[in-house]
C-alpha cells in the first residue's frame, strides 16, 4: 500500500470534526452514514456473527456491533508500526462460531519480520494466553510493501497475500515467501497439495501464487469461491489479478499486461489493470452477493475495488475484467470494503494528510468507518451529523453536514430555531465568535424538489481564553 505522512497533524486535528472528510459522493438513491470515527485503520473483516472487526496500524482491533463502536479493543498487539508496518490483516476461522479462532497478520517488533498469529475469541475480547504463532515470514529489505490480506478459500485453507518485502526480485524466487500468496491449513501446516510442495522446501512449500509486488487487498466470490487480490503497481499500473494454482503473476518482470515476446514461466496477465493516468494504488476489495439484494439488481455479482490516491470505489464485471461504473468518488484515502449478507457495503478511509510511501506513517486518528445503503428515494439523507465546538473567543468555528439526495440539495443552517442568513452551504463557518453566542445551538435542514431531513442540534461553547501567542 502506498501510504501517507501523518507527521504534524495537530494543525489538521485543530479543525473542527465536520471539516475532516464528508464521505462519498454516491449515485443516486444511495445514502451513507458514519458509523464510527477517531480510526487508526488499515483493514477490517466481518464476523460470521455480524460483528466488524477493524484492524488498527498501531496494533489494536477495534468491535463493531449493530454499527456501534465498542469502547474497548478486542486485543492490543505489540507491533512494528513504522511506515507501512504494523497490523495489516485479519480473518475468521470458516467455524468461528463454535472455535473462535481469529488470525491476523502484523510486523514484529525488533524483528524485521512479519507473523501471522491466531488467538481465540472469549466475546468481545481475545482470551488471554491463547495466542499461537502459526508463521514467520522471511526477513523484509525495507518498511513498505507488506502485503497482510487473509481470508478462508471455499477448500477451508488459509489464504495470505504477502508483498515483496521493498525487493522486487522476491516476487520471482521460490526460495522465499514474499510477493506471494499462500495457502496454508487453519493451523499453520503446510497442504500437501500446494503446487511447488517438490519444488521447494520448507515454509516455501505454502506459496500458491507468486510475481506480486504489494497484494494489501483479497476478496472470495460467494458462489463461486474465486479469489482476486489487488496489487500496488510500482511506476505504470494497479493490477486486479484473478488467483489461480501456481500462477506467477509476473512481478518484477512484468507490470500489468505482458507485452514482450516470451512470458515468464507459469505467467498469467491480470484480469484488469489500468495505468497511473487513473489512480496510484488499487485497494478494496469485495464482491457483492450478499444473501439479500440491496442494491439495485444490476450490481449483483460485480468486484467493487477502489483506488488509494483517486479516493473513488468502482464496479468491475468478474467475467470480462470491464469496468462497469464508478459507484463513488471523494473519498478521503479508502482502505477497505465489505458487505454483509444483508446486503448492505462498509467502507473504511484512512483520512491523515498526503505525500509519498518513504515517510514516517506510524498513525492517525481520523479514520472512518461508513455505512452505504440503498434507499430508493431521491430525497435527502443526512449521514453525517452537526458536532459540538468548543472554542476560544474571537476565533471561527464550523458546523457541518454530510447529505444524498437527488441534486440540487439545498442547506438551510438555523441559530436557536431560527434561519440564519447566508447558511445555505453544506458548511457553517461562524466567524469571531463572542461570549454571548456561548451555547448557541445550530442545525440544517437540508431539502429538494423530493423531500428535506433535518439534522441533530449541536451546540457552539465559546471560552473565555485566548490561544497564547506562538
Amino acid at each position: 500500500m502506498k501510504t501517507i505522512p501523518l507527521a504534524w497533524l495537530l494543525p489538521f486535528l485543530l479543525l473542527p470534526l465536520g471539516l475532516r472528510g464528508q464521505g462519498a459522493q454516491l449515485p443516486p438513491g444511495f445514502a451513507q452514514m458514519l458509523i464510527a470515527d477517531g480510526l487508526d485503520p488499515t483493514t477490517m473483516a466481518l464476523a460470521p456473527d455480524g460483528r466488524i472487526f477493524i484492524a488498527e496500524k498501531n496494533g489494536r482491533v477495534l468491535i463493531v456491533e449493530d454499527d456501534q463502536l465498542l469502547p474497548d479493543p478486542f486485543i492490543e498487539l505489540e507491533v512494528d508500526n513504522f511506515n507501512e508496518r504494523g497490523l495489516s490483516g485479519i480473518a475468521f476461522h470458516p467455524d468461528f462460531e463454535f472455535n473462535h479462532w481469529v488470525y491476523l497478520y502484523y510486523t514484529v517488533p525488533g524483528a524485521n519480520h512479519n507473523r501471522i498469529i491466531r488467538v481465540l475469541a472469549n466475546g468481545d475480547f481475545a482470551l488471554p494466553g491463547s495466542e499461537e504463532v502459526l508463521l514467520d515470514l522471511d526477513p523484509l529489505g525495507g518498511t513498505i510493501h507488506n502485503g497482510g490480506a487473509m481470508l478462508f478459500g471455499p477448500d477451508g485453507k488459509l489464504y495470505v497475500a504477502v508483498g515483496d518485502g521493498a525487493v522486487g526480485a522476491n516476487g520471482q524466487n521460490l526460495n522465499n515467501l514474499l510477493g506471494k500468496i499462500l495457502r496454508l491449513n487453519d493451523d499453520g501446516s503446510i497442504p500437501f497439495d500446494n503446487p511447488f510442495i517438490n519444488q521447494t522446501t520448507g515454509k516455501n512449500r505454502a506459496i500458491w501464487a507468486y510475481g506480486l509486488r504489494n497484494p494489501f487487498t483479497m476478496a472470495v466470490q460467494p458462489g463461486t469461491g474465486r479469489i482476486f487480490a489487488n496489487d500496488v503497481g510500482s511506476d505504470a499500473f494497479e493490477e486486479v489479478n484473478a488467483i489461480e494454482r501456481g500462477a506467477n503473476f509476473g512481478w518484477n518482470l512484468v507490470e500489468g499486461f505482458f507485452g514482450g515476446q516470451t512470458p515468464p514461466p507459469n505467467y498469467k496477465d491480470p484480469l484488469y489493470a489500468y495505468s497511473h493516468d487513473e489512480g496510484c494504488s488499487i485497494i478494496g476489495a469485495a464482491f457483492y452477493n450478499p444473501e439479500t439484494l440491496q442494491f439495485p439488481p444490476e450490481y449483483e455479482g460485480r468486484y467493487f475495488f477502489a483506488d488509494y490516491c483517486q479516493g473513488y470505489i468502482k464496479t468491475l464485471d468478474p467475467a470480462t475484467g470491464q469496468v462497469l461504473s464508478t459507484f463513488a468518488t471523494d473519498i478521503n484515502r479508502p482502505l477497505a470494503i465489505l458487505f454483509t449478507p444483508q446486503g448492505d457495503m462498509y467502507y473504511l478511509e484512512r483520512a491523515g494528510l498526503g505525500g509519498g510511501s518513504q515517510v514516517d506513517n506510524t498513525s492517525t486518528d481520523d479514520g472512518k468507518l461508513w455505512k452505504v445503503f440503498f434507499t430508493g428515494s431521491g430525497a435527502p439523507f443526512i449521514s453525517s451529523h452537526p458536532r459540538d465546538v468548543l472554542v476560544p473567543i474571537g476565533e471561527s468555528a464550523a458546523f457541518s453536514v454530510t447529505a444524498n439526495g437527488a441534486p440540487p440539495l439545498q442547506f438551510q443552517w438555523f441559530e436557536n430555531g431560527l434561519p440564519l442568513p447566508g447558511g445555505t452551504e453544506p458548511t457553517l463557518l461562524l466567524e469571531d465568535v463572542q461570549l454571548a453566542q456561548d451555547h448557541n445551538s445550530y442545525f440544517c435542514i437540508v431539502s429538494n424538489a423530493e423531500g428535506a431531513d433535518t439534522s441533530l442540534s449541536a451546540t457552539l461553547v465559546v471560552t473565555p481564553n485566548t490561544r497564547p501567542s506562538p
